[in-house]
């Protein structure tokens, strides 16, 4: 891989970076991490990740977000095994200063290892990775931001890496002051989660829209959706459309890139 090394400044909105500490220990401190994320980069990301590797050791989860209901099976699926698999620790940059920070890009046509690809790019619809890789007295630090964009320009590489690094140490703390235990089946969790994200992004929608386009996100179909909320499944479609023409979209993944 070839890695570059972070600069050691980024300017960020003041006021943006003190909302994200304030959720420090919070429910929705995921949503609004994703919030400040792409608020701040120059593309859209789809899912953040950051791992503490103890030297020798299994990785730890410092802290996720995504829009996705399945980002924290991935997030298990990574520290359970699949990190042994993974192409950018077979490739670490060779240094002999701790606290700076690096940053590279992969591709998913780049890697071999298919259930690797499938798990983390092929399923959840991802083109590239942006690795941020920071040693630390302990072993390393890795952040991982996940992008539809296939191709990313240099610059915009080194950006990200320095947003990285700015948000590293806030999530590893919200991790330490909040309990982050994953479980199997976390769209109970993802429900809510994107309910809160769509309430923040599109105040305009009524209750009932914002619930339908939260399921239709999930994947459940129109029969499901209306047996959940105790509506027919015309009304389904009817709240489905009229907040599609509000948001001036045609498609769940439309709807998705314009939440985040």
């Amino acid at each position: 891989m070839n890695w570059t090394a972070i600069p050691t400044t980024l300017t960020v909105n003041v006021e943006l970076l003190s909302n994200l500490v304030d959720r420090i220990g919070a429910i929705d401190f995921d949503i609004a991490l994703l919030h400040f994320v792409n608020e701040v980069s120059p593309i859209r990301i789809a899912e953040v990740c950051g791992y503490v590797f103890p030297k020798t050791q299994a990785p730890t989860i410092a802290g996720w977000c995504g829009i996705r209901a399945d980002t924290a099976n991935r997030i298990d699926a990574y520290i359970s095994s699949l990190y042994n698999k993974d192409p950018v620790l077979l490739d670490l940059p060779q240094t002999d200063s701790a606290q700076a920070g690096f940053v590279a890009s992969l591709s998913g046509q780049e890697i071999n290892e298919a259930e690797y690809r499938r798990v983390f790019f092929d399923d959840p619809g991802f083109s590239t990775e942006v690795a941020m890789a920071r040693p630390e007295k302990h072993g390393w630090n890795l952040s991982k931001f996940y992008l539809q964009e296939e191709v990313i320009a240099q610059d915009t590489l080194i950006q990200i890496g320095c947003l990285a690094a700015l948000i590293y140490p806030i999530g590893k703390r919200h991790a330490l002051n909040s309990d982050i235990t994953l479980t199997v089946d976390s769209r109970p969790k993802a429900q809510d989660r994107l309910l809160r994200l769509i309430d923040l992004r599109f105040p305009q929608l009524s209750r009932r829209e914002r619930e339908v386009c939260a399921l239709t996100i999930l994947g459940n179909s129109t029969k499901l959706i209306a047996s959940m909320l105790d509506l027919s499944p015309n009304t389904v479609i009817t709240y489905r459309q009229r907040a599609y023409d509000r948001l001036g979209v045609n498609n769940a993944s439309s709807l998705v890139s314009e939440i985040i």
